[in-house]
């Protein structure tokens, strides 16, 4: 093949194998951020809250299938990531509903349990975010800890793909309810397949390897 046509192929290639790894903003959260709720940017999260509330109404407790309205209180922010867990764990749980055109619903360990953007457009606290509890049959008792019989939401904001907050979160509330014994928190380790509790993620190592491989053949044929 021509030096310059094989050049031109290795840089068409790396291009393709690489901007995939970058996520875009625009579009959501990637399902590879279920669990650490970590935007895939490629910068680091601001260090304060952004003056940024999760304001749950008031609310300070929450039985099963009761509903809790929350909205983002603050600045002004354009992506989101928001869930409900229970304190003491890592997946979400309970299930949202989209109110707006602009959100829309993720499924990470049950049906619509995470809330996301569809762009980049601007929100503020005029969103109203409803989350259902889960339908758990399971009572909290006297013999499980405050810790083990609370919740609270937690949210990524994102203002640009270079700033954004992380580990923001709302006050605890408290639960009448644990999950089900057949609710299984998901194992947060990546495998060396790069599954992420069955989700494949992006492996940047394998774009980079890659890339470093069609570098070297742009520059043999230069």
């Amino acid at each position: 093949m021509n030096p310059k046509a094989t050049m031109m192929l290795c840089v068409v290639m790396l291009v393709t194998l690489l901007v995939p790894s970058v996520r875009c903003l625009e579009d959501g959260a990637p399902t590879e951020s279920c669990f650490d709720m970590e935007p895939d940017h490629g910068y680091s999260a601001q260090t304060d809250d952004g003056g940024y509330v999760i304001d749950v109404g008031g609310a300070t407790s929450v039985a099963a299938n009761a509903t809790i309205s929350v909205t983002i209180t603050g600045n002004t922010y354009n992506g989101i990531m928001l869930q409900a867990r229970f304190t003491t764990g890592i997946g979400p749980i309970g299930s949202w509903s989209a109110t707006d055109s602009t959100i829309q619903l993720m499924s990470c360990v049950t049906s619509d349990d995470t809330v996301t953007h569809t762009d980049s457009s601007s929100r503020d606290s005029s969103i109203v975010y409803t989350w259902t509890a889960p339908d758990s049959s399971t009572v909290c008792s006297d013999a499980n800890s405050a810790s083990d019989c609370s919740i609270a939401f937690y949210a990524t904001l994102a203002t640009s793909r270079e700033t954004f907050w992380t580990g923001l979160e709302s006050s605890e509330i408290t639960t009448s309810f644990l999950p089900d014994s057949d609710y299984e928190i998901p194992d947060t380790d990546v495998d060396s397949s790069g599954s992420h509790n069955g989700v494949t993620m992006n492996v940047h190592a394998d774009s980079v390897v890659l890339g470093a491989l069609l570098f070297t053949a742009v520059m043999r044929a230069m």
